[in-house]
């Protein structure tokens, strides 16, 4: 069983608005249970209710830090929902159930206005109180609203709108040990090859000289072919002159 559901009202709602749905709901119990052993049972079922929704605040109250006081206040200005779904939430505004009857909406209505008449600084919450309390109390309007609120709740949240994420390039290779790491830059183009002249591109491939060639080209003539170097070499005037 929820306690505030057979009060008829939404959690949170002021330990004075309690009392007072409480001994209405007492009030015309008669009228709606006439039969003795039914109307025995709604007197059980709201105190039973009455009795767990004022031990759920004597407990909240002993939890919250701060002094402890004995008891609570006679009279409390007018708090907020404890949990309103929507912020046009209508019942939610009066502490009062979906299901709950025309005349427990008017009460609530009515002790939520003496409530906020004594605030001058909330004078946009009166006239939210009001609003609200012409639109439930009306049948017709009270019935748009719920098949509005219906819809909206089938229909569930709103999808929120994201920024879509720019992609990034893939991530480069990480900088040597002794190189700070910064921003990559792009890369710088390569510059095109010089093309090749004509004589390049017909003689084909090279063809690498081997080591031992290379040194026999550079190595002093020996033996014979240190005497036909000789011989093939024309003497000097000097040495022409010696031999005559």
């Amino acid at each position: 069983m929820d306690p505030y559901r057979v009060l008829q009202l939404r959690e949170g709602a002021p330990r004075d608005l309690v009392e007072e749905v409480y001994w209405a709901l007492i009030g015309r119990a008669k009228h709606e249970h006439p039969a003795e052993r039914d109307f025995a049972l709604r007197i059980r079922e709201l105190n039973a209710a009455y009795d767990a929704v004022v031990r759920s605040m004597d407990e909240a109250r002993d939890r919250a830090p701060g002094p402890k006081r004995a008891a609570p206040p006679q009279r409390r200005f007018w708090r907020r929902a404890a949990a309103p779904t929507t912020p046009d939430d209508l019942y939610g505004l009066l502490h009062v159930d979906e299901q709950a009857d025309h005349d427990v909406i008017a009460l609530a209505a009515r002790f939520a206005l003496n409530q906020l008449r004594t605030r001058p600084d909330q004078q946009a919450r009166l006239l939210a109180v009001q609003a609200a309390r012409d639109v439930l109390l009306d049948r017709r309007l009270r019935a748009e609203y719920d098949a509005a609120a219906a819809s909206r709740l089938a229909a569930g949240p709103p999808a929120e709108a994201t920024a879509a994420t720019p992609t990034t390039p893939a991530a480069t290779a990480s900088p040597s040990a002794g190189t700070l790491a910064g921003p990559t830059s792009p890369a710088a183009p390569r510059p095109a090859a010089a093309p090749a002249n004509a004589s390049t591109v017909n003689a084909g491939p090279a063809t690498p000289t081997p080591a031992y060639a290379d040194a026999a080209q550079h190595a002093p003539p020996s033996g014979d072919a240190a005497v036909h170097a000789s011989a093939s070499t024309p003497p000097t005037p000097a040495e022409s002159a010696a031999t005559q």
